[in-house]
């Protein structure tokens, strides 16, 4: 036993090897220690060796059920984003003690990555009701409550933990945004100036500069606006790696694309079996009109949409795609068939296959010619919208980020990207049998009937009624997938068209580099 709480001691001070060499010295005198088996599997996770650590979790479960055990896998399969298998293991230690209030809460974390939001939030209560104390839970139903437009279940907290939490931040936030919903802009300014998360969060301190900058710029305060846009952006810039903007894989894949989409030759179709599903590529510059096109032909009956799943993109890595101009009839069959087999691990409708998928990934843009080429007979619609207010609606967005959202971060990159792509665009668009339509966000805003029977029509579709419920049916799903959501579930208002003229002093230095955009795309 003494010697158990010396390497106590040892893991406290964050000597794991050292740990590990003494406990594993221990168990090869008595593989039975229980205690000693518990304090490896500790160190092993502590020093990142997750493989080992579940390996030692295991063993200790088959010697004893204890909840922690159960507990410690699923944080750490949890955090390799095996949300299943943490489920798992989390439901098995509440079968044990179903009064723990961390593990209701770790559960109801893992339900709502997993996109089972009603249950994540059943199991949130649940922590909450164990421990009144325990804010993790509310924090995590105030976001759900507001990812899913749940207004009313979201004021009612706010309401009820403001008065036993005064002072807490976060719940502060959540009652500014309450006010900002309300229109109550200065008392939603108010509230927001009363927190400081600098020194606490930096993931709420940029969502708090964000608010801002919108209560700013629906209080028509533009250049405050912008101000505040461009401090958040700047607070994430100085704080992530250096080299994941300065030396970007986007943008390097980009350039590649460039390249590569200035050869128009064909590539050899040599594996010619036909693909099992009608699919449709909706690509376009992020923030140009996708999301309202999508939850529009999603009301369609004959129409699945695929929202944002990078399936091109893993299929690239994967496989290794590198230079599509030399690929072979092997990687041409492994590619599809690995497309095939992404879209049916979706699981998007027990029937897809007697209806249009729609693969909406803007991004994807940069590898039409590739998607072209395996695909010959695929079509794709483009979604476009003035370059500006494309460019302007990005650097305003606080993005999830990855390697092609940092570029975000900084307007002239902004700008630069989307002149890159609209480069990839150009030069591809000059392939021989592309099956494109193109609708511009401004048309679809202005005319809306016409502009959506144009584009049933291009994927050889019908009008139908419910189309026009498309609001409604947005409503209805459980969470809130991408950033435009939001505004697609308001009315249709034309004040989304031409809002770069708020900004036209500060977008100035970067409208040289995409003039050419503007003049092409006839605005």
């Amino acid at each position: 036993m003494v010697d158990l709480e010396k390497i106590k001691k040892i893991i406290i001070r964050g000597d794991f090897e050292e740990s590990i060499d003494k406990l594993n010295i221990i168990l090869s005198l008595d593989n039975k220690n229980i205690d000693a088996m518990y304090l490896l599997a500790v160190s092993q996770e502590k020093l990142g060796d997750n493989k080992k650590a579940i390996k030692t979790y295991k063993k200790l479960i088959a010697k004893e059920k204890n909840y922690n055990f159960y507990d410690n896998l699923g944080k750490i399969y949890l955090k390799l984003n095996e949300f299943k298998t943490a489920r798992k293991y989390f439901s098995d230690s509440l079968r044990i003690n179903p009064d723990n209030a961390n593990t209701q809460n770790a559960l109801g974390i893992t339900l709502a990555m997993e996109n089972m939001e009603s249950l994540a939030v059943k199991h949130f209560l649940n922590a909450s009701e164990i421990n009144q104390h325990f804010l993790d839970p509310i924090y995590n139903l105030l976001e759900i409550y507001e990812k899913t437009n749940k207004f009313n279940a979201l004021r009612s907290l706010v309401k009820q933990k403001i008065k036993s939490f005064p002072s807490d931040q976060i719940i502060l936030f959540y009652q500014s945004y309450l006010f900002e919903k309300d229109n109550k802009l200065n008392q939603a300014l108010n509230a927001l100036r009363k927190i400081d998360f600098s020194k606490i969060n930096l993931e709420w301190e940029v969502k708090a500069k964000f608010r801002i900058a919108d209560i700013y710029h629906k209080s028509k305060k533009y250049s405050k606006a912008f101000e505040y846009f461009n401090y958040a952006n700047k607070i994430i810039l100085k704080n992530i790696n250096a080299d994941k903007f300065t030396n970007n894989i986007f943008l390097n894949e980009i350039n590649k694309c460039i390249k590569y989409s200035t050869s128009l030759s064909p590539l050899n179709d040599s594996y010619k079996e036909k693909f099992p599903f009608d699919i449709c590529f909706h690509i376009g510059f992020p923030r140009s009109g996708t999301t309202l096109i999508d939850a529009v032909l999603n009301s369609h009956s004959k129409i699945e949409v695929m929202e944002e799943i990078p399936i091109v993109d893993n299929m690239c890595q994967k496989l290794k795609l590198d230079d599509f101009d030399l690929i072979t009839s092997e990687e041409q069959k492994q590619a599809k068939l690995f497309y095939q087999n992404s879209i049916e691990k979706q699981n998007i409708n027990k029937n897809f296959h007697n209806k249009i998928i729609i693969d909406k990934l803007p991004l994807n843009l940069i590898r039409i010619k590739l998607l072209h080429n395996l695909f010959p007979n695929t079509k794709f619609i483009i979604s476009v919208r003035h370059p500006l207010d494309c460019i302007l609606s990005c650097f305003t967005q606080n993005f999830l980020l990855n390697s092609a959202m940092i570029n975000f971060l900084d307007l002239k990159r902004t700008a630069i990207i989307y002149d890159k792509v609209m480069q990839i665009w150009q030069n591809s668009s000059k392939l021989t049998n592309l099956n494109i339509h193109i609708i511009k966000y401004e048309d679809l805003i202005s005319n809306f009937d016409n502009e959506t029977k144009k584009m049933l029509t291009f994927l050889g579709l019908d009008w139908e009624e419910n189309i026009k419920n498309y609001k409604k049916l947005l409503i209805k799903k459980e969470r809130i997938r991408t950033p435009s959501y939001s505004q697609v579930i308001q009315p249709i208002y034309s004040s989304s068209i031409n809002k770069w003229k708020n900004y036209e002093k500060e977008l100035s230095p970067i409208r040289p580099i995409v003039q050419k955009w503007i003049t092409y795309f006839n605005y």
